[in-house]
């Protein structure tokens, strides 16, 4: 089980995100080629049965719906599974996401993994997140954000920007413990 906690600021429209989709098992596979390989990147999906609390949310909009609300995803692997797989989150075709973290938000490949079984074979890659400063560096810049352009929540010492999905994991269990993650 794992729960995610959705942000989407736009002082316009709300966007309605397809929640039942939006959870993505990654896997990755080398291809041998001669004498060197290729990777290839596949669904781990049909090893998982993935349900989620809701199908769609609408969030944002003039009248900041639902921000804050949380997810749940619950993730049971089929029998025989294994394996190491990506977790990945992407809300829906047409919009940005990025994962709060304790400094700046982060967009990475992955945002977790899912193990089944003994967890081989490992079909995870090495991935690096990219960062994304939401404050203005440059002095001599003339840019000016007013208060409609960003907004604060609880415990996250920067501000979001409107137009982009945040998302942070608000919990997650499985059979053999839970953890609480801020």
């Amino acid at each position: 089980m794992i729960c995610l906690q959705l942000y989407y600021y736009n002082p316009t429209a709300p966007v309605t995100v397809n929640v039942s989709q939006a959870l993505f098992i990654h896997a990755l596979t080398y291809i041998p080629n001669g004498s060197s390989s290729y990777a290839r990147s596949f669904s781990g999906a049909s090893n998982f049965t993935v349900m989620s609390s809701q199908n769609q949310l609408v969030l944002g909009g003039p009248n900041n719906e639902n921000e804050g609300a949380i997810l749940a995803y619950s993730i049971t692997a089929k029998p025989g599974a294994s394996g190491t797989y990506e977790l990945s989150f992407i809300p829906s075709a047409g919009t940005s996401n990025l994962m709060l973290d304790s400094q700046e938000p982060l967009q990475c490949g992955y945002y977790g993994q899912l193990v089944a079984g003994n967890g081989q074979p490992n079909y995870v890659q090495i991935t690096q997140c990219i960062t994304y400063t939401t404050t203005n560096q440059d002095s001599a810049s003339t840019t000016t954000a007013t208060s409609s352009d960003y907004h604060t929540i609880p415990g996250i010492q920067y501000p979001l920007l409107n137009d982009l999905i945040y998302f942070r994991a608000a919990g997650v269990a499985n059979s053999a413990q839970t953890d609480s993650v801020g």
